[in-house]
């Protein structure tokens, strides 16, 4: 097991004995895109599609091609990262771009495109083949970072596309559109973040009870009003599954949106959650990778929030 925090940070989690560790949650945004990108016609991609697939003998999606199907990453990051970080804002320190499918714009970095246009001269990089698990290894290391000293601002982008220009060897669930999330960070945001759990080779019978003993672990012996976000590799176990008494309200990730699906529920409570200060927890399971990870965002903590933005302040630190 994988765990990523530390002992760094306010009340909250830290009273249930659960580590948190900087940064803190400050906002997130959440887009849909229908259609599909210009670049989706770009003949280069047609290359890049065989180059990808021809070391493993799959067939390529001709038709997918010459129709063009497909959305770049940073057609979809872009309103986002306006969003959050508009060229008046702190500058960033790290942007993290985590998927599971290719991007279809070939020949660009995308995070390190996305990152010019925020403020600052911030570190980026993405990260990919981890099915559902991608967003929490980028949270754990957005949070090694932090640890470090290396970090204050960082972004985390999540982003899947529903133009798959390959067969697949094996099935797996996919995306039916295009969807991105962008959680932004800092150190005196609404939610202290909890440390964040993976376990690895989780077999699709083990995952009920694992899941429940983490979520346990989560939630310690506190009584706050806690709720619980499942992506949708946990979907099905949204019934079955045994939740500590604490957990009030369970909501499942919209269908079809296997990677970013769990991050859109956080994304859409966010402003509700820190106006009635609950705990929320997210949990996402990869049946096919067998990697399943969870973590946990503490909105009960609001005077320690405002005592820390005041103390920062009155350093000098604006």
């Amino acid at each position: 097991m994988f765990s990523g925090g530390s002992s760094r940070g306010s009340a909250g989690l830290a009273a249930a004995g659960v580590p948190v560790t900087l940064p803190r949650i400050r906002a997130a945004e959440r887009l849909e895109l229908e259609g599909s990108s210009a670049t989706a016609l770009d003949p280069r991609l047609r290359g890049f599609i065989h180059d990808l697939v021809r070391p493993y003998g799959l067939a390529v999606r001709e038709d997918l091609l010459s129709s063009g199907a497909g959305h770049a990453f940073g057609e979809l990051a872009d309103p986002l990262v306006a969003a959050l970080t508009p060229p008046e804002a702190e500058p960033l320190d790290l942007v993290v771009l985590a998927y599971s499918m290719h991007d279809i714009q070939p020949g660009r970095s995308t995070a390190t495109y996305l990152s010019h246009l925020c403020p600052g001269a911030a570190l980026s990089f993405s990260l990919c083949d981890q099915g559902a698990a991608a967003a929490f290894s980028a949270l754990r290391l957005i949070q090694s970072y932090a640890r470090a000293g290396e970090c204050r601002r960082a972004l985390l982008l999540v982003a899947e596309q529903s133009g798959l220009h390959y067969e697949l060897p094996v099935p797996v669930a996919m995306p039916d559109r295009h969807a991105a999330v962008a959680v932004l960070f800092d150190d005196t945001g609404p939610a202290a973040l909890g440390p964040v759990r993976q376990h690895t080779d989780v077999t699709p019978h083990a995952a009920p009870a694992l899941v429940a003993a983490e979520l346990g672990q989560l939630v310690g012996d506190r009584g706050c009003a806690t709720t619980l976000i499942l992506g949708t590799g946990l979907a099905g176990l949204a019934a079955s599954l045994e939740l500590p008494a604490a957990v009030e309200e369970v909501l499942v990730a919209p269908a079809g949106l296997p990677n970013t699906g769990a991050w859109w529920e956080l994304a859409g409570g966010l402003a509700g959650w820190a106006a009635r200060q609950r705990l929320v927890l997210l949990a996402d399971y990869d049946p096919v990778l067998r990697y399943l990870s969870l973590c946990a965002a503490d909105f009960t903590d609001v005077a320690v929030v405002a005592a820390a933005s005041a103390a920062r302040v009155s350093g000098g630190v604006r």
